[in-house]
C-alpha cells in the first residue's frame, strides 16, 4: 500500500470518527429522556441489544450510494470508475462505516453516563448526621465520591467554624 492509499484510508476513518460523534449527538434530541432512558440505552449498548443498537445512528447511506464520501475524500470520478480500485474503494467504505458505528455507540454511551451522573440522587438523613462540621464534610465527600465528583475544601480548624 502506498502513501496516499493509506492517506485516504486514515482520512476515510477519520470522516467517520467525526461524522458518527456528530450524529449521535442528535440521538436524544426529540424527546426527553429520563433517567430509566438513558439507563435502558445504556445497558442496550452494553449488552449489544439489538433493540437498541438498531436504533443507533448509521450511514447505511454511504455504503449504498459512496459519492458523498468519494467527494469527501476529494476522489476524482475516473479515478473512482477505474475496475482495479473497486477493492480499495470497498475498504474505504467498510473503514468509514466502522469508524462511523463506534463513534456513533461511544457518544451515546458517554452522554448517557454524562446525564446519568448529572442526574444522580442521594438522600442525606439529616438527623443522623452530628452537628459537628468535619461529620458533614465527611458525608459530603462520601455523596461526591458515589457521584464521581470531588470537591476541595482545603483544610480547616475546629475554631475556623465558630463565630
Amino acid at each position: 500500500m502506498n502513501k496516499t492509499e493509506q492517506g485516504l484510508l486514515d482520512k476515510a476513518e477519520e470522516l467517520g470518527r467525526n461524522d458518527g460523534t456528530d450524529a449521535a449527538s442528535w440521538y436524544f434530541d426529540r424527546t426527553e429522556p429520563k433517567r430509566a432512558d438513558f439507563l435502558r440505552v445504556l445497558k442496550g449498548i452494553q449488552d449489544g441489544d439489538p433493540m437498541i443498537m438498531d436504533t443507533l445512528p448509521n450511514r447505511a447511506s454511504i455504503i449504498e450510494d459512496p459519492q458523498e464520501l468519494y467527494e469527501a475524500l476529494d476522489l476524482v470520478v475516473g479515478f473512482v470508475e477505474l475496475p482495479e480500485m473497486s477493492e480499495f474503494l470497498e475498504k474505504l467504505k467498510e473503514l468509514y462505516s466502522d469508524a462511523f458505528r463506534y463513534a456513533a455507540q461511544k457518544r451515546v454511551e458517554e452522554n448517557c453516563l454524562e446525564n446519568l451522573r448529572r442526574n444522580i440522587k442521594f438522600t442525606i438523613d439529616v438527623e443522623a448526621i452530628e452537628q459537628d462540621a468535619q461529620t458533614l464534610l465527611n458525608a459530603l465527600e462520601e455523596v461526591l465520591i458515589k457521584a464521581d465528583c470531588s470537591l476541595n475544601f482545603g483544610e480547616f480548624e475546629d475554631d475556623d467554624w465558630e463565630e
